[in-house]
């Protein structure tokens, strides 16, 4: 479905540019995302917590992205202040 910001002929071209990759290229764009995802969110927890560990960090992004029962089944109580993030 195309954005309600972008005109048909941007689209258009977006779908083109798609059809032009290979499946490895896809893949590569993906990767590149996700970590540009993964360091936007951990860079969001650094402004949340500034005097918070890289570890904990890890530990608040990986809770974000799995959720608060999934990562406390996986880590228990590693951080129990139970604030989001």
């Amino acid at each position: 479905m195309r954005p309600a910001d972008t005109s048909p002929e941007a689209w258009q071209q977006y779908h083109e540019i798609l059809r032009r990759m290979s499946p490895e290229e896809k893949l590569q764009r993906a990767f590149e995302l996700s970590r540009l995802v993964r360091s936007l969110a951990e860079a969001g927890l650094r402004e949340r917590f500034p005097q918070a560990s890289e570890q904990e960090i890890f530990l608040r992004r990986v809770r974000q992205e799995w959720g608060p029962d999934l990562f406390r089944r996986v880590y228990g109580d590693v951080l129990p202040d139970g604030r989001s993030g």
